[in-house]
């Protein structure tokens, strides 16, 4: 090899005798300082967000069309396999004139003897078979043109209280009346002042219904306690068993001749403080049923407090029929009673929510279903005034 050809590389480091430098390494105070991040606006913020909401809703719709697009793909496949069963038959849309209806919602092979006898109806929709709607509500025959009444009022939407004497037939126009407000679409509670009434009934206590307890206190103190439920369950405005006021369209009380009356009075303030209505139990539909002849209230006077401050003892003011609160609840931060003046009631229909709600009252008089040798006036004269029978 010529010397000339040999090219001579650079020299090195190590033969002009100087180290050979590294590249500098960058400190740890280097590493460890982050550049210094920019704040980001409020409006960038959002922007951000949309964008990230904007991907999502694309990426649902996306998920969709495709869950769309493979029920419809099983679905041609499912068309193809029926046709081709047909055919092997002497049945396919090839060989015959025939009709194939997959609009049908029963997966059933239908026979039709108007036509032909090779036509035949095939579904090939394997949905499940939904529910049938509702029938039409129809009378029960044995209903007399009272009862036919009520039933009206209640069609109408109107508050109604039926009564009569025993044997007229007003449990089984409680179940009449349950039944053709079901048949509207309607939200029925079914409730009755004891447990062994509701129960009779396939209902609950108006106390459970409510959740207002034995409904001691003042109505602030009962309403704190529903609203104090509101931070324990998110779903207490619309969950029907944690607050059935909310969902409930009509209210149904059997024996209302049993309930107290400040109980009565309690439960419509709080129904109108919950549901923000201005009316009688808060614009809920009414529908009451009993005998004041026969049962009174559970609950004594005693049992129940002032409706405003909770105070239990009361004075009467004269013989006027009045009392009036006396003694404060709480005397260590309020030492003067509430004053509040009332007039005393036993019943239901004494209170003025009962005249607010404007009641229909129908009085029950046919007497159903006792043997003939128990004579009707009899029962009517016992319900109307036992001391015209002593006399």
């Amino acid at each position: 090899m010529d010397s000339s050809q040999v090219t001579r590389s650079p020299k090195s480091s190590c033969d002009t005798g100087t180290p050979i430098q590294s590249p500098a390494k960058p400190s740890m105070t280097s590493l460890q300082r982050s550049p210094s991040k920019t704040p980001i606006s409020a409006e960038m913020r959002a922007r951000i967000e949309e964008n990230r909401r904007r991907a999502q809703e694309i990426k649902a719709k996306k998920q969709q069309m495709a869950r769309i697009q493979e029920r419809a793909d099983q679905e041609a496949d499912r068309r193809a396999a029926g046709e081709k069963y047909l055919r092997e038959f002497g049945l396919g849309s090839s060989s015959t004139k025939q009709k194939l209806d997959f609009s049908s919602t029963n997966s059933t092979l239908q026979h039709h003897p108007e036509k032909s006898n090779n036509s035949f109806e095939l579904d090939c929709n394997f949905l499940p078979n939904h529910k049938p709607p509702p029938q039409p509500y129809s009378p029960d025959p044995r209903c007399s043109a009272e009862q036919l009444k009520v039933l009206d009022l209640v069609k109408l939407g109107h508050n109604v209280f039926f009564t009569g004497s025993a044997g007229v037939g007003k449990s089984f126009m409680l179940h009449e009346v349950v039944r053709v407000l079901k048949s509207e679409k309607l939200r029925v509670s079914v409730t009755a002042p004891t447990g062994i009434a509701a129960l009779a009934i396939g209902g609950c206590t108006i106390h459970s219904w409510a959740r207002v307890g034995l409904g001691h206190g003042s109505v602030h103190a009962l309403y704190n306690k529903l609203i104090a439920q509101k931070y324990k369950s998110a779903k207490f405005e619309r969950d029907t068993d944690t607050n059935r006021i909310w969902n409930t369209d009509v209210l149904i009380v059997d024996e209302i001749s049993m309930l107290h009356p400040d109980l009565f009075e309690k439960i419509s303030i709080l129904c109108q403080a919950i549901r923000k209505i201005k009316k009688p139990f808060g614009g809920i539909q009414i529908i009451l049923s009993g005998d004041f002849f026969q049962l009174p209230p559970v609950a004594k006077d005693d049992d129940f407090t002032c409706m405003y401050c909770g105070c239990p003892k009361f004075e009467r003011v004269g013989s006027t029929g009045e009392i009036r609160c006396v003694k404060p609840l709480h005397k260590k931060w309020d030492d003067k009673p509430c004053g509040r003046v009332r007039k005393e009631s036993t019943f239901c229909f004494e209170t003025p929510t009962w005249r607010q709600l404007n009641l229909q009252v129908i009085e029950l008089t046919q007497v159903c279903g006792i043997p003939p040798y128990f004579s009707i006036p009899v029962f009517k004269l016992i319900h109307q005034d036992i001391g015209d029978i002593c006399a």
